[in-house]
């Protein structure tokens, strides 16, 4: 069907999608093309809207996914945007097809929001403990707290096949992570279709931020990240790592009290945790002082200020003992200090927990090595854009790899 030949359609696709790619704040074609793209057809219909771009003397498809403010381009050969004009939230629905010799097979890979708990556990977290990534006990509640539309789930002719968050804070700062697609269904184009999903949800963007294993360093850098940091994940063995503590009393500057997050003020450790983190997420944080079972801990300073806090979670898998984050601190006396406390406190139980912690920055990563920690996985922390408006001299530990 051509278009402005289907006199029910609600809007004129043609100049409704050409003023998207053209736009310069909402595509930025120099990017991806030499020269600005061309639309050699559309078809349209009442509720889909579909794009083709062909490449200059190759008659290869490039696909295109369209919302009201960005666009991306896809790697599979057809992509479908579809709206449902009664309602106000739109949906994304794609579409591979495939040819095996003269019959064909079509598939349905429709990528939807996760909105409960329940889902977010069963999809995204069970997904989590297969891939060793080693989530907390209480993760789908809090996650979900943070920003209950970030979570996202790819499911072909039906079945859950892939997952993906992106994260929105405020100042137009958003976070992606729990990317994870089935073994079986990877290098077939639908991960490359989620990623656009949550990264159209992320735009306008001031600051894209994501954390990911280094070996994918290069596939990141290739959709526009830059790498920042170099950290790890580390395990640490607290009868170990006590020993390993300096006479951390004398080296902070004036005397540091260590309390319990129950004993301070929530509103000051609100503002001080969004000071370091560089956003706001007090619906997050009331969750995350509140998982049972948790360690949370709070330095304060001669003045009454708080000058770091840290929380250990336990892990949803019980043997895979805690989780250290965040780490926050003004100096390395501090983040010590707050560890200790922390390690003393687990030392009672029997047996005595692992704790893991992710490690991004270079004096992050001395902590933990200075306290023997054994390195489980190496990490890189990207952005695209404008780096988040963070402390990160004060990050000793990050709060989660798929949060930041």
């Amino acid at each position: 069907m051509l278009p402005g030949k289907d006199s029910s359609c609600p809007i004129d696709p043609v100049r409704w999608v050409t003023k998207d790619l053209h736009s310069d704040s909402t595509f930025r074609s120099s990017r991806l093309f030499s020269r600005p793209p061309h639309l050699n057809s559309i078809s349209c219909t009442p509720s889909e809207l579909y794009i083709f771009y062909i490449k200059p003397a190759k008659l290869t498809y490039m696909a295109f996914t369209v919302s009201r403010s960005f666009v991306t381009r896809s790697s599979l050969r057809r992509l479908v945007w579809s709206r449902d004009y009664l309602h106000p939230r739109n949906r994304l629905l794609a579409e591979s097809i495939r040819s095996y010799g003269s019959s064909s097979a079509k598939e349905q890979f429709k990528i939807r929001k996760i909105n409960t708990e329940e889902e977010f556990k069963n999809v995204i977290v069970n997904w989590m403990v297969e891939e060793g990534w080693r989530p907390g006990l209480k993760d789908a509640e809090c996650f979900l707290a943070c920003d209950p539309r970030a979570a996202f789930v790819g499911e072909l002719n039906g079945k859950p096949i892939a997952c993906a968050t992106m994260t929105k804070y405020a100042g137009r700062f958003n976070f992606g992570g729990c990317y994870i697609v089935s073994k079986e269904y990877r290098e077939k184009g639908y991960g490359g279709m989620l990623y656009d999903v949550a990264m159209a949800r992320a735009m306008p963007s001031r600051s894209i931020a994501i954390a990911g294993l280094l070996h994918l360093e290069e596939l990141y850098k290739r959709k526009g990240f830059r790498s920042q940091f170099y950290g790890a994940r580390f395990d640490l063995h607290p009868p170990t790592a006590i020993t390993r503590f300096s006479e951390i009393s004398e080296r902070c500057h004036g005397p540091v009290n260590i309390k319990c997050t129950e004993e301070v003020d929530l509103q000051a450790l609100f503002k001080y945790d969004a000071a370091v983190f560089g956003a706001e997420r007090h619906a997050f944080l009331i969750k995350w002082f509140r998982i049972p079972g948790k360690h949370g801990r709070v330095a304060i300073n001669s003045e009454g200020s708080i000058v770091g806090y840290t929380v250990a979670r336990p892990s949803f898998v019980k043997k895979e003992g805690y989780k250290i984050g965040p780490l926050f601190a003004d100096s390395e006396p501090i983040a010590e200090k707050l560890l200790k406390a922390v390690f003393e406190e687990l030392l009672q139980e029997e047996p005595v927990p692992v704790v893991c912690i992710d490690a991004l920055t270079k004096k992050a990563k001395e902590i933990s090595e200075k306290l023997q920690g054994k390195k489980s996985f190496e990490i890189v922390y990207m952005v695209m854009y404008d780096l988040p408006d963070a402390c990160f001299d004060k990050w000793f530990g990050m709060t989660t790899l798929e949060l930041g």
